[in-house]
């Protein structure tokens, strides 16, 4: 069955995984930390209701995704993605367009820098 991944560039938008791209989910505090770290993000949206940060890497990389405080998504799944200019809430929008440069992140540069934050989180102490 052939899944639709295309929709014009303005409007928001359901697109399947696993076909231009993968993407991994990770709650929006531990995600910026992971941002910040990252010396060439590719694009990253905001999902504003699920307090998360997507990041979209590319298909098929997520296949064997285990790093902790996230989720991969690819195929058989679907993301709200917000039209390729919006950049500011409300609703589902890109801190990194797909547009700005690079569409995907590497994926095994987005674990490392996942795993850094999560286990530099785990270290401190309890405030």
């Amino acid at each position: 069955m052939d899944r639709p991944h295309h929709a014009p560039a303005g409007h928001t938008r359901i697109a399947a995984a696993g076909l231009e791209w993968d993407a991994v989910k990770i709650p929006r505090f531990v995600g910026l930390q992971v941002l910040h770290a990252l010396p060439k993000p590719g694009a990253v949206m905001v999902e504003p209701t699920d307090r998360a940060l997507y990041f979209l890497v590319p298909p098929g990389s997520t296949a064997h995704w285990t790093c902790p405080q996230s989720s991969p998504l690819s195929e058989s799944t679907f993301v709200i993605l917000p039209p390729h200019s919006k950049q500011s809430p409300p609703g589902p929008y890109w801190l990194i367009t797909p547009n700005s440069g690079h569409l995907h992140t590497d994926t095994r540069v987005l674990a490392a820098a996942l795993m850094n934050a999560v286990n530099d989180h785990a270290d401190r102490p309890p405030t």
